[in-house]
């Protein structure tokens, strides 16, 4: 980019958050100069559960006996009308898919810091039903894994040690079926609305790559865990020899 182009997005950029004032995302207070996407005091206030760091934590307890899982983790913690819904919200049904890096990328450096997610190969997003991401025109869970991808540390889990970042699949677990929002129902219902919904991709080069690697399974909300479960059995059962993993953007506090 010319220094000419740049001085002109620059001046342009302080002309639109003149007549459009940007803010936060969150809580929807106006930024202050130098602010980003959310003010400073939500920034400094979002709910981490720290559960990247506890191996037993509730989002790893809520799958066993379902699900053979190495690892499963929630990042944040969300309340109803809370900073985490607000961004949640805005994301999914406001077309706001920058939140989708920028929560990603919360997810992408707190995981990357952690030892017991030392080693991820691949992160595979839970993809949408084709109709769905036609009309919302993204999906929401690839975007926190492009952003988890981006900010992932390279020191490899707290050991220091130089290690490749972890590298975005998109196509290797594809959704076939429609089925219904998963909003209103209860934890039976959430079940059979998802059974037989996920397929592994039939690509055989696709399945090479990944034969015998660490897979992280990525999903913007846990509650109870249905839809991941579905996701992750067609994963295990087409990739018997991959360690399989999950995150969540948030989880109910």
């Amino acid at each position: 980019m010319t220094p000419m182009k740049t001085i002109f997005l620059s001046y342009w950029r302080a002309f639109v958050d003149f007549l459009y004032p940007p803010v936060c995302k969150a809580c929807g207070r106006p930024l202050a100069a130098g602010e980003r996407t959310l003010c400073t005091d939500c920034r400094v206030h979002l709910p981490y559960t720290h559960y990247e760091d506890w191996d037993g934590n509730p989002t790893a307890r809520a799958f066993y006996g379902r699900v053979p899982l190495q690892r499963a983790a929630s990042v944040l913690f969300f309340t109803a009308d809370g900073r985490v819904q607000s961004l949640l919200h805005a994301l999914k049904y406001k077309h706001q898919s920058e939140l989708g890096l920028y929560i990603g990328a919360l997810m992408g450096r707190r995981l990357g810091r952690s030892p017991l997610y030392a080693g991820v190969d691949y992160i595979v997003p839970v993809p949408l039903h084709p109709a769905k991401l036609k009309k919302r025109g993204y999906n929401q869970a690839a975007l926190l894994g492009q952003g988890m991808a981006s900010a992932w540390p390279t020191g490899g889990g707290g050991h220091g040690a130089p290690a490749p970042k972890p590298e975005l699949l998109t196509d290797l677990l594809l959704k076939r079926r429609f089925n219904e929002s998963q909003t209103r129902k209860n934890r039976a219902e959430r079940w059979d609305n998802v059974q037989a919904v996920y397929e592994l991709n039939a690509d055989a080069g696709l399945r090479s790559r990944v034969a015998g690697k660490h897979l992280l399974l990525v999903d913007d909300v846990m509650t109870t865990g249905a839809t991941l479960e579905s996701a992750a059995s067609a994963l295990l059962e087409g990739l018997p020899d991959v360690r399989l993993s999950v995150v969540t953007a948030a989880t109910p506090a």
